[in-house]
């Protein structure tokens, strides 16, 4: 199969390895997204309500902010880890198995051609 077994075995692998690094990254978002969500909820508890009406809208909104960027941050890491996992630079296995059966029969057959008109022959070239 003139190594197309090799670069479906290093392409698993490699995915694998890619994998493993992804959710271990996942696990620190995570980790930081419940320590976040613990603090939230203290300074949500221990409030005091009659303070200024100006600086409880200023707490709010920094925390609604802040609220939004982690549920932002949430969706980009489980879009991450569950979502597809696709190559987009490598073509899927069966293409690239077709496209190297096409050049095995175009060799076999310039090689025909070449044998057939008494020309240079493709082993004969090393190739």
């Amino acid at each position: 199969m003139h190594g197309l077994y090799d670069i479906f075995e290093k392409t698993y692998f490699k995915s694998l390895e890619d994998r493993e690094k992804i959710i271990g990254r996942v696990q620190l978002n995570f980790t930081i997204y419940v320590s976040m969500l613990a603090v939230i909820f203290y300074m949500l508890r221990i409030v005091d309500y009659n303070e200024k009406i100006i600086s409880l809208i200023m707490f709010f909104v920094a925390l609604l902010s802040c609220l939004s960027s982690m549920l932002t941050s949430l969706y980009f890491a489980y879009k991450t880890l569950c979502g597809n996992y696709d190559y987009r630079y490598f073509k899927p296995h069966h293409k690239v198995s077709g496209y190297i059966n096409n050049l095995q029969k175009y060799r076999n057959k310039s090689e025909q051609y070449n044998t057939k008109n008494n020309e240079i022959s493709m082993h004969s070239i090393g190739f």
